[in-house]
């Protein structure tokens, strides 16, 4: 194939030049080749594969507009699909508003292999269940699965409380929360007044950001539900879905978004809280040790580099974790876009490592990525920017070229995305420093303009498995 063989040759050219290494290079980043459509409103989004196509999809809550429902290519490019999958309520009765969802979980509430769709609305509206029928068609069932409800609901927690292997579901209100009991078939009954304390109801003082955590390490699962006024509220499960009441003065006084992690690798989860800005070490039998105070606000928890401990991230900011607690506050993080308290983590783009997911925008983990900032141009210069680990003495590249894309499952290493049939492999590239680049000028010939060209790498990292990472497709301009 002439088209071919010309590029192969190009590429097989760059591939002898000498690679120049940078060190510490931003680990998060926006690019082109990761995008999502413009969320509605986005007051909430949830990820997982909805479709069964191997890649993470999004569901934006969007309170008075319509949900969204976003199909990932496999690349981390995103298409609005909601039409015919996904229906959002029209106005009844003497509510202006049919919709009012302020948060979104997947989860398969009925057995059946797929992930189906709950979603808690405001403004008293009935909060609801989507069955997922296999291929990303959500019906929904409401009326059969869930008890008659109109409740002022800002958030939920999906989660098996009872320990029979379903999910069950807690949803947070404005008033008295609800704790949904799940039959394994998808059907929900209302246990809260006999599984919930009668003394939370603490009205409008209930935030967003509620979840579960084994706080006490007795293999089921708490609740930590942050608030606006007072004391972050510490629901203990009893063992069986009944819940008490925290012991009184187990966490200080805060407001503001709470978070949990096992921060310090002791195999106890560790909390933090008043929207991340103090860290309480959990020493076991619900006693935490007293604040230690951060650097910087922080939003969640998440092993970003993968060596093994969480670090702290927020916008702009990571506080890296250094395996025994201390942390180091990474500056000039302006590519780590998310909105702090609405956001998803997934592996986006199919390279192994996790990327983040906020309305409108998906911001990169850049630890494997391969990428380009403009397509290739006929008589340009055309640029292959290759991520690494800046922390590994040694990655070896070993990057595919094709005229078209595939999708096939390599065991062990992740899914090649590349036609092999029309592929060729290039020499191995060996980086340190953690980025490297890859440059040639695309001949001046106009019968190249729109041919398709598809890159994928293997990373042959010395500190990690090797893994098949991101692939990004060009076409020439």
């Amino acid at each position: 194939m002439p088209l071919m063989a010309r590029f192969v040759t190009l590429a097989l050219s760059a591939c002898s030049l000498p690679i120049a290494t940078l060190s510490a290079q931003a680990p998060f980043g926006s690019t082109r080749h990761l995008a999502v459509p413009p969320f509605l409103a986005g007051y909430n989004v949830c990820c997982g594969d909805v479709d069964g196509d191997g890649d993470v999809d999004l569901i934006a809550g969007n309170d008075h507009a319509d949900n969204q429902l976003l199909l990932n290519d496999g690349r981390g490019l995103f298409v609005d699909a909601t039409a015919g999958r996904l229906t959002t309520p029209a106005p009844q009765g003497n509510n202006p508003f049919g919709n009012a969802t302020y948060a979104v979980d997947l989860a398969d509430i009925d057995g059946d292999g797929d992930l189906d769709l709950l979603l808690v609305n405001d403004h008293n509206l009935p909060n609801r269940v989507h069955v997922n029928n296999g291929a990303g068609v959500f019906v929904d069932v409401s009326s059969v699965a869930l008890p008659p409800n109109g409740d002022w609901s800002v958030d939920q927690v999906v989660a098996d409380f009872d320990g029979d292997g379903d999910v069950d579901w807690f949803v947070q209100n404005a008033g008295s929360p609800r704790l949904y009991l799940n039959n394994g078939a998808g059907v929900f009954a209302d246990v809260s007044l006999t599984n919930l304390p009668t003394n939370v109801n603490t009205l409008s003082t209930w935030m967003t950001g509620c979840s579960a955590f084994d706080l006490e390490g007795d293999g089921d699962l708490d609740l930590l539900v942050p608030v606006n006024i007072g004391t972050t509220v510490v629901l203990v499960n009893q063992g069986n879905a009944v819940f008490a009441p925290a012991p009184v003065g187990m966490l200080p006084a805060s407001t503001g978004w709470a978070y949990a992690a096992d921060f310090d690798r002791d195999g106890l989860v560790d909390v933090f809280l008043t929207n991340g800005t103090r860290y309480h070490r959990n020493l076991g039998n619900l006693t935490f040790a007293p604040a230690v105070a951060l650097p910087a606000a922080t939003s969640f928890a998440l092993d970003f580099d993968e060596d093994g401990d969480v670090d702290l991230l927020a916008p702009r900011r990571i506080l890296e974790n250094d395996g025994t607690g201390a942390l180091t506050l990474r500056q000039g993080i302006s590519g780590l876009q998310f909105q702090s308290d609405i956001f998803c983590v997934a592996d986006f783009d199919g390279d192994g490592d996790r990327d983040i997911a906020s309305p409108s925008w998906i911001t990169a983990n850049l630890l494997r990525q391969i990428d380009t900032e403009l397509p290739p141009t006929i008589g340009q210069t055309y640029t292959i920017d290759h991520h690494c680990p800046t922390d590994s003495p040694l990655v070896v590249l070993i990057t595919g070229v094709s005229l078209a894309s595939a999708q096939i499952p390599v065991a062990g290493l992740g899914t090649l995305r590349l036609d092999p049939t029309q592929a060729a492999t290039l020499p191995p590239r060996f980086v340190t420093g953690g980025f490297a680049q890859t440059s040639f000028t695309v001949p001046n010939s106009p019968g190249l303009i729109g041919l398709e060209l598809d890159y994928q790498s293997l990373v042959v990292d010395s500190l990690r498995p090797a893994v098949l990472g991101n692939a990004i497709r060009d076409f020439v301009q």
